[in-house]
């Protein structure tokens, strides 16, 4: 009975975590970002300038605008313009995917890990799940962060023609500022 009010606990702290919101950045129709989810940015240069990591505001001809975040080539978050002509790749990767990675990882490996303990024991099956549970819990979740933190790369290489060729697909990781 301890099992399921702590599968049943599990559940719902994931539900209430994955219904969280997202900081200021929200959905917007009209930037054409139909999936509603928001990605953060990191724009990597042609050289060995540190890349920028914010979010993507606006898609322009011959540029990219970012809302830059603290500790990203700038202290303070501003709005910035990047040019294309010195972007090599734009890398995305989804707010929140990685805690949501290591929490899912966390949850399959321990429900895996409490089945096989279960199961395999005859002395006391519930202790030897919650302690098989228990080992497969941190090997989940260990392998759910290394997973969510994967980003989608869009190499640009300073091309214009390769830039426009890929703003359809960037439109799908542009973000809408509240503020």
């Amino acid at each position: 009975m301890k099992f399921f009010k702590l599968l049943f606990t599990l559940v719902l702290l994931i539900s209430f975590y994955d219904a969280s919101g997202q900081g200021n950045m929200q959905y917007d129709p009209s930037v054409g970002n139909d999936n509603k989810n928001i990605y953060r940015v990191w724009v990597i240069w042609d050289d060995n300038t540190p890349p920028i990591e914010g979010y993507l505001n606006q898609l322009k001809s011959s540029s990219v605008v970012v809302k830059t975040l603290p500790g990203s080539a700038e202290m303070n978050p501003s709005i910035v313009e990047l040019r294309i002509h010195r972007v090599e790749v734009l890398k995305f990767r989804r707010e929140g995917k990685v805690s949501k990675g290591a929490l899912t990882g966390a949850f399959a490996g321990f429900l895996a890990g409490f089945i096989v303990g279960a199961s395999s024991s005859d002395f006391m099956p519930a202790t030897a799940g919650l302690l098989v549970g228990g080992a497969g819990a941190a090997t989940g979740s260990i392998i759910g962060t290394i997973v969510g933190s994967f980003r989608i790369s869009v190499p640009i290489r300073g091309n214009q023609r390769m830039y426009q060729k890929r703003m359809d697909e960037l439109k799908k990781y542009q973000s809408y500022d509240t503020h």
